[in-house]
């Protein structure tokens, strides 16, 4: 009866490790082989068209890696780019509270990325139920953004994660309608090496109480 005790512990303890293993080997590749000389881990770029006044996308609409979805209890930093093509309008990147960036562009069409994975956007269009009217004010003249920055050229947005319920705003730099940019973008994962090291350590314990406890039954 005690070796039979023993087998079983030793199969149960060989099934649970297999599942830690793999999720533990996964996660380490992406963060060996997906992560840049700063941590980040960055999408391929994409193509931003939209017929309206800004590209609106909150952090758990991006999925930059297999089952990697930004939230921001998970991040450090997160890095936004955006370059137009020659005689373009300026770029204007910008993360807000939710809240006052859907109050600024009230009124306006604009648009939301519902997904954003690989290189590809699912755009739904928010539409004023009435006659859309133009944006007062240049974003940039706006008072409630977390981090922000304009100009000509490539644009880049660098903010260490210290708030949750926000939007990443993509705009015109002139409140102008219609974009055309290509974005990039990029996230440090605080917890993304010391999980997989945890799983990994999981596993391989594990394996080897099941392997000895294996061997003790037969």
């Amino acid at each position: 009866m005690g070796k039979l005790l023993l087998l079983i512990a030793g199969v149960v303890s060989l099934v649970a490790a297999v599942p830690l293993l793999f999720v533990g080997t996964g996660m380490m590749w992406v963060d060996v082989a997906l992560t840049d000389e700063a941590g980040f881990i960055t999408s391929s770029p994409m193509d931003a068209e939209v017929d309206g006044y800004a590209l609106v996308a909150a952090p758990e609409s991006v999925e930059l890696g297999p089952d990697l979805v930004l939230r921001p209890s998970n991040l450090v930093s997160l890095r936004w780019t955006a370059e137009g093509a020659a005689g373009t309008p300026e770029a204007f990147l910008g993360v807000g509270p939710r809240d006052l960036v859907d109050a600024y562009l009230r009124g306006t069409p604009y648009a939301v990325a519902e997904e954003i994975e690989g290189n590809e956007f699912l755009l739904t269009y928010r539409m004023p139920s009435e006659d859309g009217v133009a944006l007062a004010s240049p974003p940039a003249e706006q008072s409630f953004w977390i981090a922000s920055t304009s100009g000509s050229g490539r644009q880049e947005l660098l903010w260490d994660v210290n708030a949750s319920d926000v939007a990443f705003v993509l705009m015109n730099a002139d409140a102008s309608d219609g974009m055309s940019f290509e974005i990039t973008l990029a996230a440090r994962v605080a917890i993304l090496r010391p999980v997989a090291s945890a799983f990994l350590l999981g596993g391989a314990a594990a394996l080897l109480a099941g392997a000895v406890l294996t061997a003790l039954a037969l």
